[in-house]
């Protein structure tokens, strides 16, 4: 794959010890490596949905030039001026706002035009609001010729994967969420709370945490702004037993439906 990113040789095994063979590094760049292509040092990297900045650290620890976006401020910086690494959409930094809902009009990733090389997000694409929206912004950011790769629960998983309610992203009722709540369905910051108090909690979340896109409607809005748009199951599993099983199309589709989206897209 001709890509500005492409080097003539992997360093697959030249990772730091203390990230072993089962970092997101590793897994992004034996995927990356799957497909012909390889991220050439000090590639500039980001991290669409950084969280603790976890990921951020360990693609600079391997050598790149990596950097993290976030609604919100969760990052566990390793030290204060590692501030300047991260953006985020939001100035608070709380961890109990309850709707991470944005004005369009003042939605933006604080990083100037064609900046990064490769931008990779994990279980995020499952609470993006305006997915328009986000993929223009991941689009004038990416440099031409870059790559972006979006890993997130399909949006018919039989069990849905932030609640445990089987299909709670398709079923959003508070009947449902009653429902799976008196049969004993609760995560792990639900322990302890009443079945009623649990539905309410799991319909708010479903109105304002996830909203999970149709894949017909995600292609429509992705090929708005990139010159390539797939699905590429095959790579995420890479590795495992479930490798070459996906290759079947209409495996890989059902994957793509019922498991794990992977969304590959070129500029």
């Amino acid at each position: 794959m001709s890509l500005p990113i492409t080097a003539q040789s992997a360093d697959l095994e030249r990772l730091p010890h203390h990230l072993g063979r089962y970092s997101t590094v590793w897994h992004h760049r034996l995927m990356l490596a799957a497909a012909g292509v390889y991220l050439a040092p000090h590639s500039r990297v980001l991290d669409f949905g950084c969280g603790s900045g976890m990921t951020v650290y360990q693609y600079r620890d391997c050598g790149f030039d990596a950097y993290g976006f976030d609604i919100a401020n969760f990052v566990e910086l390793r030290q204060p001026q590692d501030i300047s690494l991260f953006r985020f959409a939001l100035a608070s930094t709380s961890r109990e706002i309850a709707d991470y809902r944005l004005p369009r009009a003042d939605y933006r990733i604080g990083f100037d035009d064609a900046t990064f090389d490769f931008i990779f997000s994990n279980s995020v694409f499952e609470h993006v609001q305006d997915h328009e929206l986000a993929l223009r912004e991941i689009a004038r950011i990416l440099r031409p010729g870059g790559l972006s790769i979006h890993v997130f629960p399909a949006r018919y998983s039989l069990i849905e994967p932030h609640m445990f309610v089987p299909l709670g992203g398709v079923i959003r009722s508070w009947q449902w969420y009653r429902l799976w709540a008196g049969l004993g369905v609760r995560n792990r910051f639900q322990r302890g709370m009443a079945a009623a108090e649990v539905a309410r909690a799991n319909l708010r979340y479903s109105q304002t945490g996830i909203s999970y896109p149709q894949i017909k409607k995600l292609f429509a809005d992705a090929r708005r702004f990139f010159t390539t748009v797939d699905l590429v199951p095959q790579l995420w599993t890479t590795g495992s037993l479930r490798h070459p099983i996906v290759r079947i199309p209409t495996v890989g589709w059902l994957y793509s439906r019922l498991n794990t989206v992977v969304l590959w897209l070129e500029k």
